[in-house]
């Protein structure tokens, strides 16, 4: 079966011209829809789903423009709500005498979604959070248009029966998408990145303790094992360093770091001494 024709609409003088193109875009999909189903040549399918496809990327680009400016560029989200409406032409069944795009929509936003659930989050959210997110994102344009103004969270919260908490929690998880960069300088001079504000950990504060139960282990050694120890890993002197100070040979100073070691080990333990 070929397509060499479509059915034409015919208006009245004062119908709109977006109502016109509406409702010859409906037309020509029904039309076009029966024809794929139809269709047995698997090259003439293909053609016929592309031009079911062509007529109807308009709705696929505005459903991806509903998601711009988080994080993902709108010509991949589009591509994204194309292949949806590519799945929606494969799985539509014209038999239910349904409106094509009734089906077609949550298509394109399960796709959509999909996408961004799996591909967009650099931080993962918990599943609670990105199914919040999505509600939001389903209700916000719709309360703009119901309340004349951007909602608070406060509206979207009541709207949705939630929480602030959560509502608020699930819209600062945008940075998930685009985290914010360490770069960024701020400061009222923007003399620092952000990232040179984060603090670190001091490793001296897990040796502090070592240190404190160390120190009576080490009064009970004699003066010069002290000065031995003090030599080894204070001053990071080898044996040979240690042997020559002391007026010693290398070998006397090795046997007795030997047993100073092996002494703090018995009053220790050895997971400290490892620390």
């Amino acid at each position: 079966m070929i397509v060499d024709s479509e059915p034409t609409h015919v208006f009245a003088p004062n119908a709109s011209a977006d109502e016109a193109s509406t409702a010859n875009r409906s037309d020509r999909t029904r039309f076009l829809l029966a024809a794929y189903a139809a269709e047995t040549s698997v090259f003439r399918r293909k053609h016929i789903a592309d031009q079911i496809v062509e007529i109807n990327r308009g709705v696929a680009h505005a459903i991806a423009h509903r998601y711009r400016d988080r994080g993902e560029l709108v010509e991949d989200l589009e591509q994204v709500a194309c292949l949806g409406l590519v799945k929606a032409v494969h799985g539509f069944d014209p038999s239910r005498e349904l409106d094509f795009l009734v089906y077609a929509v949550p298509t394109i936003l399960g796709e959509v979604k999909r996408h961004f659930r799996d591909r967009c989050w650099v931080v993962r959210p918990t599943r609670r959070i990105q199914e919040l997110k999505s509600q939001i994102a389903g209700c916000t344009e719709m309360l703009r248009q119901t309340l004349g103004h951007a909602p608070c969270a406060a509206e979207i919260a009541d709207y949705l029966g939630k929480t602030l908490d959560a509502v608020n929690e699930a819209l600062s998880a945008d940075s998930c998408f685009l985290p914010v960069s360490l770069d960024i300088r701020v400061g009222e001079s923007g003399g620092s990145s952000r990232g040179e504000l984060i603090g670190e950990t001091d490793p001296d504060f897990d040796r502090a303790e070592i240190r404190s139960l160390l120190r009576p282990c080490l009064d009970k050694l004699s003066a010069q094992d002290r000065q031995m120890v003090a030599h080894r890993f204070v001053d990071q002197w080898t044996q040979e360093q240690i042997a020559q100070d002391l007026g010693v040979s290398q070998m006397q100073i090795s046997r007795r770091l030997s047993r100073i070691m092996l002494t703090l080990r018995k009053e220790l333990g050895e997971d400290v001494l490892s620390a």
